[in-house]
């Protein structure tokens, strides 16, 4: 389980709280809102890893076999 989530558990369980919605799409929002922040971070978390990758490419481009580089940048 991932930390995030393994702590909303433990704060759930060792702090119960409530949270009164008007409606079902009052609550629906707030849902699609935390969902929407989840996937951002982690599209993020793999935008700065690909970045990182692509960079040490760059800096090592020489000492890689001309078969593998051509596979690695036919995916960036």
């Amino acid at each position: 389980m991932e930390p995030k989530l393994e702590n909303f558990f433990n704060r759930i369980k060792d702090d119960i709280t409530y949270r009164r919605f008007n409606n079902l799409e009052d609550f629906k929002v707030l849902l699609s809102e935390n969902i929407i922040h989840l996937i951002s971070e982690k599209f993020r978390h793999y935008q700065e890893i690909n970045e990182k990758f692509i960079s040490l490419l760059d800096k090592y481009i020489f000492s890689i076999p001309k078969k593998l580089l051509e596979k690695l940048t036919k995916y960036t």
